[in-house]
């Protein structure tokens, strides 16, 4: 999904640490074979908010912008999902902004597109 977005071989290596933090919560989520409730269940007496809103690792996503513009302007930036936002409400994930390349924490006027 990087590579589509316009990154090359060298850009991706600086997202490892954001991979392995969403597979990690990811896999606290999921429930093994032989046991009934999943890590997280078990440990936090809950499942973690956004357990209801998994989103794939490196999706596009397109977030509005809260600005006036102009009427042909365009109305939000491409970011690719980074991971989910710690002490935030469950909707919320971490962002990367493709054309200035920072990250953002955003849970509203965010499209995710399908790729």
């Amino acid at each position: 999904m990087l590579n589509q977005a316009g990154f090359f071989s060298d850009d991706h290596y600086k997202f490892w640490a954001e991979a392995m933090n969403t597979a990690l919560k990811l896999d606290n989520i999921l429930v093994k074979p032989s046991k009934i409730k999943c890590s997280n269940e078990k440990f936090f007496k809950s499942l973690p908010g956004y357990s209801n809103h998994l989103v794939p690792f490196g999706k596009l996503a397109i977030v509005g912008n809260l600005e006036k513009q102009p009427k042909i302007e365009n109305k939000g930036n491409y970011h690719i999902m980074m991971g989910y936002a710690e002490n935030a409400p469950s909707d919320t994930y971490c962002l990367f902004n493709i054309a200035t390349k920072n990250h953002k924490i955003k849970s509203n006027y965010c499209l995710l597109l399908n790729s």
